[in-house]
């Protein structure tokens, strides 16, 4: 059987208030980034996209490295040093039987890499004029069989107020419901569950999303069947008016 992908993502909602401006923030510049990064987000034509594209790519890639620990290391932002190398296309990245759709036809797709110590962490970008989407995976595999290994989808919040989104319960376990605190939440765990049924073909009601306990509070999200961890690597992010997952076998 192939080695299954450790993957992360991240996605970021441009239009969040707390998102506008935050390149001229210097405090926090120097907090989450390094003295390099923090040079090409000041030097970029557009230092906000720069600064939440690298801030994704951080996220991604601290999702893989705690799947790959095995544990949640602290996370200190300014470890996790971005490189953004290479515009790839002005279209969205073209993924092999994504059952999700970009939410804008308007993307461009970088490559790039995260640096946490002594490992690289290959990612990939997809920046509209509404959000930004970090996918960051482990091991490194050539850029050819990416699509064959990672499905993956960006999309918009569904409508619904703080306490409707409740309703919802019906349509998860017990198990999977405890690790649920918003319409986000749920909603991200419905398409991607939905997109690992695809996948594996069994029967809806086999397949589960959960968010084992683990010493520091809950465990990174793992693709149940029968209870069972199974073969599917998973990783879950909402924020703002956006959900986004990536599924890697």
């Amino acid at each position: 059987m192939t080695r299954p992908l450790l993957v992360g993502n991240d996605v970021v909602d441009l239009a969040d208030r707390r998102c506008e401006g935050k390149s001229g923030h210097d405090r926090f510049l120097l907090r989450v980034f390094s003295p390099e990064e923090i040079h090409r987000i000041r030097s970029s034509s557009d230092p906000d996209v720069s600064l939440w594209m690298r801030w994704a790519g951080k996220e991604a890639s601290y999702k893989v490295v705690s799947k790959r620990l095995g544990r949640s290391p602290p996370f200190q932002h300014a470890r996790y040093v971005t490189d953004v190398v290479a515009l790839i296309s002005d279209e969205p990245w073209p993924v092999h039987d994504r059952p999700g759709e970009s939410c804008s036809p308007e993307a461009s797709t970088f490559r790039g890499s995260v640096r946490y110590g002594d490992l690289v962490i290959p990612v990939r970008f997809e920046v509209t004029t509404e959000s930004v989407h970090a996918i960051a995976w482990q091991p490194a595999i050539a850029e050819e069989h990416l699509g064959d290994r990672i499905d993956w989808a960006v999309d918009m919040l569904g409508p619904g107020d703080g306490e409707t989104w409740r309703n919802l319960a019906s349509r998860f376990t017990a198990r999977e419901w405890k690790a649920i605190h918003s319409r986000a939440s749920a909603e991200v765990r419905l398409v991607a569950r939905h997109a690992a049924v695809r996948r594996l073909g069994y029967p809806q009601g086999k397949v589960e999303i959960l968010c084992p306990e683990g010493d520091t509070g809950r465990a990174p999200p793992v693709i149940c069947v029968g209870g069972v961890p199974g073969h599917l690597d998973v990783s879950l992010s909402h924020h703002g008016r956006f959900i986004a997952w990536a599924l890697s076998a």
